[in-house]
């Protein structure tokens, strides 16, 4: 009997430990997993980790922000997943415990997930989303009342996501003064799940030793725009396309994956050209 059929009838796996079930699920294409799902309890639970470490994911944005009424950090996280009250539950460990939700659904979802999630837990937002998919975001504002910055607590709280459950896609860090080493410990936890990292008008530390762990993310698309190093004394310098730790970076990742695209990063376009140009010379 195939593989894909024991799922279907139920006969033998249900009897298998969930260390086994999920060794199983992890080798199951998608048809396959979702008949896990719908078998049996048993089958259910063996599966769930696989389940939500293939569809969910998470996005975060920190951004610094300065006004009237806020002066700190913003912090919000979209999910997506197969299934919204866990989508909430992701949200709410990461953020903290003042925030309001917005939920963005297709015409075709907003039924089924409006009986699921009332107004009174999320306003509801209609788009252009695919049939399937949904976002649930949470958002966030941390300030101080003794005006120290709120940054380095916020990366602390992503670093600290189990990658192996909290598959974080895409980090976007803006109008931030953020340390090197902060930034280093979020890219290596998270690095085999990063798709896209952003980095505008950020105040860094420590360049020379964020761009090798920048570098082993599987991000295929890296935006550096208007960022400034600091030496740590206070000292600010422009990170331009001649600057060391750019060339470096580009080197990286042209070492990694020749067929590395650049994605938008003026920085990182005019760091190639200027490299070029050299070569020429």
């Amino acid at each position: 009997m195939k593989i894909q059929e024991r799922i279907v009838s139920g006969t033998v796996l249900h009897k298998l430990p969930a260390e086994a079930l999920d060794i199983i699920a992890t080798y199951t294409d998608n048809a396959g997993l979702a008949s896990m799902r719908a078998t049996s309890r048993e089958l259910h639970d063996g599966s769930a980790f696989e389940f939500f470490r293939r569809y969910t994911s998470l996005e975060v944005w920190v951004e610094g922000i300065q006004s009237d009424r806020v002066s700190g950090p913003y912090l919000a996280v979209g999910t997506k997943s197969p299934d919204v009250l866990m989508a909430q539950d992701m949200t709410r460990s990461l953020l903290f415990s003042k925030s309001f939700a917005t939920l963005s659904m297709s015409p075709q979802n907003e039924k089924t997930l409006r009986k699921r999630v009332s107004k009174r837990i999320a306003s509801i937002l209609i788009g252009s989303l695919h049939q399937d998919n949904f976002m649930f975001s949470q958002t966030s504002y941390l300030s101080s009342s003794t005006g120290s910055d709120g940054t380095p607590l916020v990366l602390k709280r992503i670093s600290a996501l189990v990658p192996q459950t909290f598959r974080i896609r895409k980090i976007f860090l803006v109008d931030l003064d953020v340390n090197g080493d902060d930034l280093i410990k979020l890219l290596e936890t998270h690095q085999r799940n990063l798709q896209e990292v952003k980095l505008r008008k950020v105040v860094l530390t420590k360049v020379s030793e964020c761009i090798p762990a920048l570098s082993r993310t599987e991000a295929q698309s890296i935006w550096l725009e208007d960022i400034k190093v600091s030496d740590g004394a206070g000292i600010l310098q422009d990170l331009t396309p001649q600057s060391p730790a750019t060339l470096d970076l580009l080197r990286r990742l042209r070492e990694r994956n020749p067929d590395w695209r650049l994605k938008g990063c003026k920085v990182l376009k005019n760091a190639l050209i200027f490299l070029r140009t050299r070569v020429r010379i």
